[in-house]
């Protein structure tokens, strides 16, 4: 398996490659490379080799012997890119070419619209030389949902797809204190992710902006905690944003959280929310369900299945139709709130364990060997 970060810095791809290695590990040989380099916290698995960081061009010039020549003394079967345009899927396809190994390629939502109008001259020029031939090369492409299979044939229509959606760890509540939707304290509104113009953020602290204006029971009972890490210049941005709003005590910055202290964060919080412009299948909306968190998204969030079942209020990205739901949050009694978040619950429980995710994915590796 090999993907562009093996740290926390890889935010949602990292932590279902780290997943899928452990578990992997018990039922076959596992090697997993990448850039391991991390300025918050090395969250790769104990259990798998990992490889340090090889410079991109040295790799792109085939200099980058010590990782494509371990990965090929590997001699894999299967061998299975994680995120696109980076250096590491063309890696990816000269190894299995190589060992003539079964070749996936998972994009993990980069080929959706949106993502691919975001910074779209380099990513025109850096298909161009290399990313089209990659991904014409894969013996197999790995969408997590119905709408991704949709972008990958609009885009490379003769390629073979899978639709295997992320797992998601089920936390043991009975052994948790959990937040309380108490209607008489203070609920906390969390987001926690990359911090990138596509999550919607600078839009969500507008919008909240806007709601407390319009309601002073939601002024009255609910904060905003936004939790993660990304580029510092938009980090600034909205903080300048909060300042010039006045929201100062409502807008709570924690900046990165893992292990145990992003556990709390779920645990504490009244109600998730991801206004994203686009996504793959955003593992944190899928954790806050595991907790039995209400979640606000947008429908490019790609899951619709919480729509369907009622555990996810749905949003807009526009600041004034967005306020408008975070005021309905205050509209709700908290036994609506929990039962949405139940709900949830048991949506993740029924489609996204990881266990039936392993075993799919498991099986699409064995065709053909």
């Amino acid at each position: 398996m090999i993907t562009h970060h093996l740290g926390s810095a890889g935010g949602g791809v990292t932590a279902v490659v780290d997943e899928y290695a452990r578990r992997f590990a018990s039922r076959a040989d596992v090697l997993l490379a990448g850039h391991k380099g991390n300025p918050f916290k090395d969250s790769a698995p104990q259990d798998v080799q990992c490889h340090p960081r090889i410079p991109l061009a040295s790799a792109a010039l085939g200099l980058g012997r010590p990782l494509i020549d371990d990965l090929i003394d590997f001699k894999p079967d299967v061998v299975h890119v994680h995120g696109i345009f980076t250096l590491y899927t063309t890696v990816g396809r000269f190894v299995s070419e190589r060992c003539r190994s079964r070749f996936f390629i998972s994009p993990h939502g980069m080929l959706e619209s949106w993502a691919l109008q975001n910074s779209r001259f380099k990513k025109v020029i850096f298909s161009t030389f290399f990313e089209n031939k990659n991904l014409r090369s894969a013996s197999v492409l790995h969408a997590l949902n119905q709408a991704e299979v949709n972008d990958i044939n609009r885009v490379y229509p003769s390629s073979q797809t899978i639709c295997i959606p992320n797992g998601v760890a089920l936390p043991d509540l009975s052994l948790c204190s959990t937040g309380s939707l108490q209607c008489d304290s203070r609920k906390t509104l969390l987001f926690l992710g990359r911090l990138h113009p596509k999550k919607g953020l600078l839009e969500l602290v507008r919008a909240f902006s806007i709601a407390r204006q319009a309601s002073k029971a939601f002024a009255d009972r609910w904060q905003l905690t936004i939790a993660g890490w990304g580029d510092d210049a938009y980090r600034l941005q909205l903080e300048l944003a909060v300042t010039e709003l006045g929201l100062g005590r409502n807008v709570v910055f924690s900046g990165p959280v893992f292990g145990e202290a992003k556990q709390q964060m779920f645990l504490q919080a009244d109600a998730f929310v991801l206004p994203s412009f686009s996504e793959g299948q955003p593992m944190a909306v899928l954790e806050a369900w595991a907790y039995e968190l209400p979640v606000l998204m947008t429908p490019e969030c790609n899951l619709p299945e919480g729509f369907y079942a009622d555990a996810a209020i749905r949003v807009d990205t526009k600041p004034e139709e967005l306020a408008k739901s975070l005021v309905s949050l205050s509209e709700y009694h908290h036994d609506e709130l929990r039962a949405i978040g139940v709900r949830g619950r048991q949506l993740v429980e029924r489609y996204f364990s990881w266990d039936s995710v392993v075993s799919r994915m498991m099986d699409a590796y064995q065709v053909g060997l």
